[in-house]
């Protein structure tokens, strides 16, 4: 009977431990709680409960006082305020209700389901007994920033005859040369000029004919393949349009009246016409496209990982652009920058003059950089190249002030230097070995702060540590020069650093600088104050 009851015990086990990878797998996905551990997902995914919303159905309302996190797992969500109407949509991985979890307040907007929506949920004695120490940073947000959506709601004003679509090779390259030197149609994309081409529709008309009247409503842009026109307004002829220009431009972005008439002056005219509609949706198509590349972009940045979809429109729209070829200088050290530089393709590097005249150089790893000069008045830390053909997308400080206000002290908190060094040059300084300095923002041995000691070991003892200039905490390993002598571990300890320094990930226990006195040498590590890991693996008996 205990055997029996053993082995479902087992099979019971596997099937939680099935249902928590399934739920840890799907927490993986959403940004909010990337930066946690598989065993701090573990312990979420044993909390956090399933709730389906119907369509229609209030996840919260305005003014109610909740307690509720919620994160949407699948499904769309409005954002509505009572005077105001929809601000924003929600979608799978968004949140909302996080404010509840920290402050005793009203609900500032109501959130309702637009469709069929799963959520799972957290209420706030479970957040603060579970992630209340964690390091997930909840953005502050005004519910009234918005985007501004392109209506597509327009349709055709009229449908071209079948026969008069049809081009030769011929027509259609000399229409791309007629339209590319619009300035309505310069930043399109070859692909999309060829998309509104390819539904323009060829029109003749007679002498006497006028193809556009003043103060009518018009939607169509036309070229003209052949023949003359005339333009007048309020009866006073303006101007003569002949072949390969172009009028009626107003029309695919307005709906508004004609600002003057065309009328036909040569015996036949010959024109190819497109409607706004066609215009419009090639349009929002082409930025449609650039707005899912650039979110996805934005999305694998983790200074940008608590940001809701429609944030990451807005900074999409803001952004430009922008293209250099190799060895172009983008920033220079000691310039007061304003803008910021996310890498879309190629690489960069840096080169940093510190006040002694040493030289730090090396590749830009992260995709992007220049965040720092956003959030304050900063002069530009090390100057910045692109080493091969370098497309990048670019922020400037009063766009980023506009959009991102309220969350600019998350952005303080998160963001990181960017720069990972390829060499530092090594020199004695005071006695003490500082040839592997990752960071120039670490002090000097005898500046770091005692706070305890960790742990002792048969080579010496790890203290916990402060460094005095940006108050973060480091593990201190000291190891005596005489057991190393004594047991002939010199080329071991040499291989140990060396092996560090080329090694450095979120996950690991990374190294961050060597020292040495009289007596000892010094490894500054990453501080994990969790415990030893051998008393762990004995609570424990297994890693998930």
């Amino acid at each position: 009977m205990k055997k029996v009851l053993k082995n479902m015990g087992c099979i019971m086990s596997k099937k939680k431990n099935a249902v928590n990878v399934e739920s840890v797998n799907r927490l993986k996905n959403i940004p909010l709680l990337n930066s946690l551990g598989e065993s701090e997902l573990m312990h979420i995914a044993e909390v956090l409960k399933e709730q389906v919303f119907e369509e229609d159905e209030f996840l919260m309302k305005q003014g109610d006082h909740g307690d509720t996190f919620f994160l949407i797992v699948d499904g769309k969500c409005a954002v509505e305020i009572n005077d105001t109407g929809r601000v924003a949509e929600l979608l799978s991985g968004d949140y909302c209700g996080e404010q509840a979890l920290i402050y005793k307040c009203a609900r500032t907007a109501s959130v309702r389901a637009l469709e069929k929506t799963t959520c799972l949920v957290l209420d706030k004695s479970t957040f603060q007994r579970v992630l209340g120490d964690s390091n997930i940073k909840f953005t502050k947000r005004d519910a009234k920033r918005t985007a501004v959506l392109c209506d597509l709601n327009d349709k055709p004003k009229k449908n071209y005859h079948r026969s008069s679509l049809v081009k030769e090779e011929k027509i259609k390259n000399w229409l791309l040369t007629c339209v590319e030197k619009h300035i309505l149609f310069e930043h399109l994309e070859q692909h999309d000029k060829l998309k509104i081409i390819h539904n323009m529709g060829k029109v003749t008309f007679k002498k006497g004919d006028k193809i556009v009247i003043q103060g009518e409503q018009g939607d169509e842009f036309y070229v003209i393949e052949q023949g003359e026109c005339e333009v007048t307004v309020n009866g006073t002829k303006v101007a003569r349009l002949v072949k390969d220009q172009c009028f009626g431009e107003l029309a695919l972005i307005y709906n508004s009246p004609r600002a003057a008439t065309v009328q036909v002056s040569s015996k036949t005219c010959d024109v190819w016409a497109v409607q706004r509609y066609v215009f419009r949706k090639a349009i929002t198509d082409h930025f449609q496209e650039k707005d899912r590349q650039h979110v996805n972009l934005l999305k694998k940045m983790p200074i940008f990982k608590t940001f809701l979809n429609n944030e990451f429109l807005l900074i999409s729209d803001a952004c430009v652009e922008c293209e250099y070829p190799a060895g172009t200088q983008l920033i220079a050290q000691g310039d007061i920058g304003d803008t910021f530089f996310m890498i879309i393709s190629g690489s960069a590097t840096y080169t940093k003059v510190h006040t002694d005249g040493k030289v730090e150089d090396g590749d830009i790893k992260a995709q992007y950089f220049g965040e720092l000069a956003l959030l304050h008045d900063t002069k530009r830390a090390a100057s910045v190249y692109s080493k091969t053909f370098l497309r990048t997308l670019e922020l400037n400080r009063k766009d980023f002030n506009t959009l991102l206000g309220p969350i600019e002290e998350h952005m303080k908190e998160t963001a990181e230097v960017a720069y990972a060094p390829k060499r530092f040059k090594s020199k004695e300084e005071d006695g003490r070995d500082c040839e592997n300095a990752r960071e120039t923002t670490l002090c000097a041995l005898e500046q770091l702060r005692k706070i305890g000691v960790l742990g002792k070991g048969a080579f010496g003892f790890v203290t916990l540590v402060q460094n005095p200039i940006t108050n973060k905490t480091f593990a201190l390993k000291a190891i005596r020069k005489a057991m190393i002598l004594e047991h002939n571990q010199e080329s071991i300890i040499v291989r140990e650093k060396d092996i560090m320094m080329k090694m450095n990930h979120r996950t690991l226990v990374n190294l961050h600088r060597t020292y040495k006195d009289d007596y000892r040498v010094y490894f500054l590590l990453d501080a994990c104050l969790g415990g030893e890991l051998f008393t762990i693996l004995r609570q424990k008996k297994i890693f998930y």
